[in-house]
């Protein structure tokens, strides 16, 4: 035992004479190799257009010359999804896509231009504006015009349906209707 206690406190002593007299490993620090310059980010649409001016442009030019528009609604006990695709007079389309999963999103708004189909004739490209675009909140406010008259729309045609159900249904009680005319003739 005591062994143990003289070999512990002869380590503890050339520990503490490690630490005071500033004992470091020795490791050799790598002098070789090359310093290359840093790969420069990609252009983005926002690193050339950082105001979105074009992307203003375009949601003004599809309201003013009344795009062809397109709603279809993916409505779930989960989430709701909303696809709006545009398409101007001149071939300019866009494709978006808004979702609300108990927060609203915008999944996906892409600018497209170029011709349709299997050869593409002249310049054709596109522009992307995510979720995480500084303007998206925009574009959902945008967006949302048009979500909003699809659903009313819609409502107008159910509507209209369940009125024509009920004048439909209400025309064939004809012994209950000749039975309220004899009541109000009576009453007279």
């Amino acid at each position: 035992m005591t062994f143990f206690i003289i070999l512990l406190t002869i380590s503890q002593i050339v520990g503490f004479y490690l630490i005071f007299n500033k004992v470091k490993p020795i490791i050799k620090p790598k002098t070789e190799g090359i310093i290359l310059k840093v790969i420069p980010d990609k252009p983005t649409y926002e690193s050339l257009d950082p105001e979105n001016k074009l992307v203003y442009d375009i949601m003004e030019s599809a309201k003013l010359e009344n795009w062809k528009v397109e709603v279809e609604a993916d409505i779930s006990h989960h989430s709701k999804t909303w696809t709006i695709n545009f398409e101007s007079n001149t071939g300019i389309r866009i494709r978006s896509r808004v979702r609300d999963s108990g927060e609203m999103y915008l999944s996906a708004f892409t600018i497209l231009t170029g011709e349709r189909g299997p050869v593409v004739r002249g310049h054709s490209g596109s522009i992307s504006i995510d979720d995480k675009s500084k303007i998206s909140n925009d574009v959902i406010i945008f967006l949302w015009d048009y979500i909003i008259e699809h659903h009313q729309n819609e409502n107008e045609e159910t509507r209209i349906y369940y009125q024509s159900t009920i004048d439909d249904i209400s025309s064939k009680l004809k012994t209950l209707r000749r039975s309220e005319k004899l009541n109000n003739i009576l009453e007279l």
